[in-house]
């Protein structure tokens, strides 16, 4: 207040500052069972006030990538009928998603759209083409993961599939026993594994 009894306003920003963070277990296995009072945020060594803490869902690109080779196609049926729990269950009103087919070949039936319709109806309008498999030719484990993968990692490997393990970030001190099965090095970003793919798959043909 100045000497005339006149206010002043000072305009003053005040940042909230959004840390997402994924907790897994040493298994790769997902925790949520925390609260706010689990974590500390450290600013240059100085904790900060944690104002609020809340587990959320945060918008999901889906690629979905549906074998429609010969061998399958009894199976298509059940298949077309899946788009509706695909958009309803797992994409969200916030996400967004790609179909792609595959048999001797790769063919976009839907580019990356929010809208449900056009995604259900990629699904319902599935056909089945013909007998080799162009996506059989390796496998891609995205670590860390949980078990399941890495049974259904080991099993392709087993068929003489190329195996590859995408780990983006700091790699675990323990690795997974299948993880020693793949022929080629950890892959440390999408970028450099569909690289390799080309390379090591487009390369043979």
């Amino acid at each position: 207040m100045d000497d005339g009894g006149q206010d002043y306003v000072f305009p003053v920003d005040i940042e909230v500052v959004t840390v997402p963070v994924t907790v897994t277990d040493p298994n790769g296995e997902f925790v949520t069972d925390l609260d706010g009072s689990d974590f500390t945020i450290m600013d240059n060594g100085t904790p900060q006030k944690l104002e609020s803490f809340e587990l959320s869902l945060e918008p999901l690109s889906l690629a979905l990538v549906v074998e429609t080779s010969s061998r399958v196609e009894s199976l298509l049926p059940e298949v077309r009928k899946t788009g509706l729990l695909v958009t309803q269950l797992i994409v969200g009103e916030m996400g967004e998603a790609v179909v792609i087919a595959f048999d001797n070949e790769l063919k976009l039936l839907q580019d990356f759209t929010s809208d449900p319709e056009l995604v259900e109806a990629a699904f319902r309008n599935l056909k089945p083409g013909g007998d080799a498999v162009r996506l059989s030719d390796a496998v891609v484990l995205t670590y860390p993961s949980g078990k399941s993968s890495h049974l259904e990692f080991g099993y392709s490997m087993g068929l003489g599939k190329r195996g590859y393990v995408l780990m983006e970030g700091t790699p675990p001190e323990r690795y997974d026993v299948m993880l020693q099965f793949t022929q080629s090095p950890l892959v440390p970003t999408l970028d450099e594994l569909l690289v390799r793919l080309r390379d090591d798959l487009l390369g043979e043909r």
